[in-house]
């Protein structure tokens, strides 16, 4: 296909099913811009009035900091075109690793976002890790409203779609009815998979009906976090998905203030989190490294070694250092750590 002539293609970035996004330079402008290309499909012929719907939506939602630019949108021959912002870092999609600290900046900027579409009556209900891209250092993006879905004044929905590895329990039994809760939820899933890793979150559907467990709030485990995420995250992250819909976080402003107030002084950072071996460094509001932290398995028990960097020296902390543990015991002694110093 041919593109406009201002348009300078340096690469492909990603491709899938009927459109693809290429890297362009603008020469007119001299910038970098993201180019989404949708070809027609014969199997739905509602798919570019649904693109044409994302565009439109991204123009409206342009004035927040938080949801990706968009430039122009159009046709080419039979394709529909969209222009947006380039971001080089791309998405979370590839981030491993997570620490708190950006886990808590990550639900700050994306919260916006949301709050930000929802103020417009729109659900994006396509949030995964995917879908939130790296501006820089600290500083996120949503993208990707191809799902999104518009509500009238009296909150009746325009389209009945959703991303499906993340739906929430009473949208699998009222389909019709999407709400803010249910963007709420699919933040909540993906908080979930970003912090303890996509391993960690499918491991849990190795053996069971996905929709299944989702019906008896099962999936994911509530219960089953990483162990260097602190009690107060888990609290905070697990109330975007309270079993009652009425002690669920109505807005997610409200989600927001609580993540703001958290104020925590250490921000853990996990490195290793296998059957033989932990490690852990901690670091400071200003981002440097204060904590190290080191379990190893020899043959039949677990040692546990934090180092402190004070100064130019590196203090060992001998309250929390500790020998001969059983796994259940490592565990214990591990979340009292991640607990304490935070």
């Amino acid at each position: 296909m041919k593109l406009p002539s201002n348009l300078l293609v340096l690469k492909e970035l990603w491709k899938w099913n009927f459109w693809k996004v290429i890297l362009c330079r603008n020469i007119h402008l001299d910038k970098l811009e993201a180019v989404k290309i949708i070809e027609p499909d014969s199997t739905n012929p509602k798919q570019i009035e649904h693109n044409i719907f994302e565009s439109q939506v991204l123009e409206y939602l342009k004035k927040s900091d938080f949801i990706v630019d968009i430039y122009d949108a159009s046709f080419i021959w039979d394709d529909f075109m969209i222009k947006m912002e380039y971001l080089e870092l791309w998405s979370l999609e590839w981030k491993k690793n997570i620490s708190i600290k950006e886990l808590l900046k990550i639900s700050e900027h994306i919260s916006y976002a949301l709050e930000h579409a929802h103020n417009n009556h729109i659900l994006h209900l396509d949030i995964k890790p995917w879908n939130i891209l790296i501006k820089e250092e600290f500083s996120y993006k949503l993208s990707d409203f191809w799902l999104s879905n518009i509500k009238n004044s009296e909150w009746e929905s325009r389209y009945k779609w959703i991303y499906n590895l993340n739906k929430p329990p009473e949208y699998l039994e009222n389909a019709a009815n999407p709400t803010i809760q249910t963007d709420i939820y699919m933040l909540w899933v993906t908080l979930y998979r970003l912090i303890n890793g996509d391993v960690h979150y499918l491991r849990q559907l190795i053996k069971w009906n996905r929709e299944e467990l989702i019906l008896k709030w099962k999936f994911p485990d509530r219960k089953k976090y990483l162990l260097h995420i602190p009690k107060k995250i888990k609290k905070i992250i697990n109330k975007l998905i309270n079993i009652d819909l009425e002690k669920r976080y109505k807005t997610i402003k409200e989600f927001r203030k609580d993540i703001i107030k958290l104020n925590l002084k250490y921000f853990w950072n996990p490195i290793r989190f296998n059957w033989n071996e932990i490690m852990s460094e901690s670091f400071n509001n200003a981002w440097e490294q204060v904590f190290n932290l080191h379990a190893i398995y020899n043959k039949s028990w677990w040692t546990i070694d934090l180092k402190k960097h004070h100064k130019s020296s590196i203090i060992r902390v001998t309250k929390y250092c500790k020998k001969w543990l059983t796994f259940n015991e490592l565990e214990k002694q591990l979340t009292k750590i991640f607990s304490e110093i935070i």
